[in-house]
């Protein structure tokens, strides 16, 4: 074999048929679509967007009254199972959990059939305070400053 051919020899060792970014050579799994994340060996890992959960936490309206919520939302369906409290959930797109009390919720979310994806999460219901509001009527119009408690608030005469 002259150098010519070991030239060749080495070139042609820098191949990637199915473009997954590692060689055939070292590629273990010779069949992955083009553009999906692989490991070392060139075989598909799981994955999902890093902004594919949108987590709401709703806090107490009032005090004591136990009824926070948390609310996921995921761009990509498929069929999850969250992990909270002891607990497990399945949804595919969305899940509301209502009636929690006010502390801090650490939580997982896993999807079924991929044993090696799991994302965590935590967050904080906060609880429900009382308001403190002054009202004060000038030329038969009412004017309310609220002191304490947090917007948004509805405020109501004779029921309307």
């Amino acid at each position: 074999m002259n150098w010519m051919d070991f030239t060749l020899l080495e070139i042609n060792n820098n191949v990637d048929t199915d473009g997954d970014g590692v060689n055939d050579e070292f590629d273990q799994c010779p069949a992955t679509i083009a553009g999906a994340t692989v490991d070392e060996n060139g075989c598909f890992v799981f994955s999902l967007p890093a902004n594919n959960f949108s987590i709401e936490a709703i806090s107490e309206t009032c005090p004591d009254r136990k009824n926070g919520k948390l609310i996921i939302t995921a761009e990509e369906s498929h069929n999850y199972v969250l992990l909270i409290n002891g607990l497990e959930r399945q949804f595919s797109r969305s899940i509301t959990l209502s009636s929690l009390e006010p502390k801090a919720y650490d939580f997982r979310i896993r999807v079924v059939g991929e044993e090696d994806y799991e994302q965590c999460f935590s967050l904080e219901i906060k609880p429900g305070i009382t308001t403190v509001a002054k009202a004060a009527v000038n030329n038969k119009k009412a004017a309310i400053t609220m002191e304490v408690g947090t917007a948004p608030f509805n405020v109501m005469k004779n029921g309307v």
